[in-house]
């Protein structure tokens, strides 16, 4: 089991691998930058359910963060590289940025800022986003390989 340093330690390298800061993280997740920051110093090891929105934040699974052995980059892409699955998805299915904002219910500023890798969003829009495109979520975030 991991002790709490080192599981701070994991959720702070997760985090910076997908280029989120604590103040992002801390909107993502509803709560304040100072409680990012004490569970990155691994103060105490969190409740399962604070674990568990984070990992869904940075588009990880509970387990993938409790791992033995840190999560596999499969599960860590950057915001870059999900906007490049974004982009290749789209263009497969022959779909303008208006045209996939239309289909997953999003705004296009939203869409082009994922697609240029700008930001990280929550699960919820990837979800729609792969749903527009055919594919599953876990393709989108680089997890798997083909569409459904």
């Amino acid at each position: 089991m991991l002790t709490e340093k080192e599981l701070g330690e994991r959720l702070k390298n997760v985090r910076k691998m997908r280029n989120i800061s604590q103040f992002r993280m801390a909107d993502m997740m509803g709560t304040e930058q100072s409680f990012i920051a004490k569970l990155e110093k691994g103060a105490s090891y969190p409740k399962v359910s604070t674990l568990y929105r984070y990992a869904e934040c940075v588009g990880l699974t509970l387990s993938d963060i409790l791992a033995e052995s840190p999560p596999a980059k499969k599960g860590m892409l950057s915001p870059e590289e999900i906007g490049e699955n974004i982009k290749k998805w789209s263009a497969l299915r022959g779909m303008s940025i208006k045209g996939l904002a239309e289909k997953a219910g999003l705004s296009r500023s939203s869409i082009l800022n994922l697609r240029e890798g700008r930001c990280i969003s929550y699960m919820p829009t990837y979800q729609y986003i792969a749903e527009a495109l055919g594919v599953t979520v876990g393709t989108l975030l680089g997890e798997t390989g083909g569409a459904e």
